[in-house]
């Protein structure tokens, strides 16, 4: 009883977590972090696996859901952009992303970095 029981648990768990992944193909992915302002900066690497080139909405909303950033990505069929959005913004804004595609699919990654008293801090990774 005890072994069926981690089993259900396992399985639930692992079931219910690659729902919420982006998986190759995607129309819509959503980032929970992002970050841009004169110490940070927001890198989205965006992979097109599919056979026609794809338009990628990149869309950076603040906590209250207020745009702060968005651009179209064009990626070549089997191509790979990669976007950096922050030095260069005046005042920090942090907030979430959303990706979705225009035409075509991908699927993508984020990493964001800030920086401290002149020295870059640890990048860190983010998945959809």
């Amino acid at each position: 009883m005890y072994t069926r029981s981690i089993l259900f648990l396992f399985l639930s768990v692992s079931l219910s977590s690659t729902q919420v992944l982006g998986h190759f193909g995607a129309t819509t992915q959503y980032f929970a972090q992002v970050a841009a302002g004169p110490e940070a900066m927001t890198t989205f690497s965006i992979h097109n696996p599919g056979s026609t080139p794809s338009n990628v909405r990149l869309e950076m909303r603040a906590s209250d859901g207020s745009p702060f950033h968005d651009s179209t990505v064009a990626i070549p069929a089997g191509g790979l952009q990669t976007v950096t959005i922050g030095r260069g913004v005046s005042t920090l804004k942090v907030g979430w992303a959303r990706l979705s595609a225009t035409s075509g699919e991908f699927t993508a990654s984020e990493s964001f970095q800030l920086k401290s008293g002149g020295m870059n801090l640890p990048v860190v990774g983010v998945l959809p």
